[in-house]
């Protein structure tokens, strides 16, 4: 796999596990995909 298939990969699975997640506010729900998929990015933090 490439890291292009795995940003996609991750980008997918954030979407996927959080994409139903509704704040309110649509900046928060776009933060919340984009801590996921740091975390799948670099899950040792």
């Amino acid at each position: 796999m490439t890291e292009k298939d795995l940003s996609i990969s991750s980008s997918y699975w954030a979407e996927h596990a959080f994409g139903m997640v509704h704040f309110g506010d649509k900046r928060l729900s776009k933060r919340l995909l984009k801590i996921a998929n740091s975390f799948v990015d670099s899950p040792e933090g």
